[in-house]
């Protein structure tokens, strides 16, 4: 009898035994099935941030890029706008020499004042009603000037004053802007 009771209360602790080790099993498997869940939505978070990460680092050296590549073409646009503005002058000042004597009488003929000096490079002769004087410093310009008021007619004046309209009118011919 002592015998039974002792087979039984093994059996019993065998069971109890066993149950506690397949709810153990049980609960093991349900925590980490809980980790692994955790564990992948960690991943994919910490995945998403890296590639929200590179994408921008991308994005920004593709930025980078095109302001470089638009920077060189701004560049290369104001070297030939600047090339087309050294032609205009040059072209200019042949004009300007080549009509000197012609473009001031033009403007002087409706000066009624008659204290006139007008200032031409020393390698110009001139011939006008008003008194004329040969600067050395003067080139490719003249001036005429009064008591009260002087212009001086050069491509510098003429550029500071229509230099928009020539930069808007060279994009136009060279690039079609």
């Amino acid at each position: 009898m002592v015998e039974k009771l002792i087979k039984k209360l093994i059996e019993e602790a065998q069971t109890k035994a066993k149950k506690i080790i397949e709810d153990g099993e049980r609960e093991y498997e349900r925590k980490l099935e809980e980790e692994k869940k955790k564990l992948s939505i960690e991943f994919e978070e910490m995945l998403k941030k890296e590639k929200e990460k590179i994408d921008m680092e991308i994005e920004k050296e593709i930025i980078n890029f095109k302001l470089e590549k638009e920077k060189e073409i701004l560049e290369y646009k104001n070297q030939l706008i600047k090339k087309v503005e050294e032609k205009i002058e040059e072209k200019f000042n042949k004009f300007l020499n080549e009509n000197m004597e012609n473009i001031i009488n033009e403007i002087v003929e409706n000066i009624k004042k008659k204290d006139i000096q007008i200032y031409v490079p020393s390698s110009k002769k001139i011939k006008s009603n008003f008194s004329v004087i040969n600067d050395e410093n003067m080139k490719n310009s003249f001036k005429i000037k009064s008591d009260k008021w002087e212009i001086e007619f050069s491509w510098e004046n003429l550029k500071n004053i229509f230099e928009e309209k020539i930069k808007e009118k060279a994009n136009k011919l060279l690039f079609h802007e």
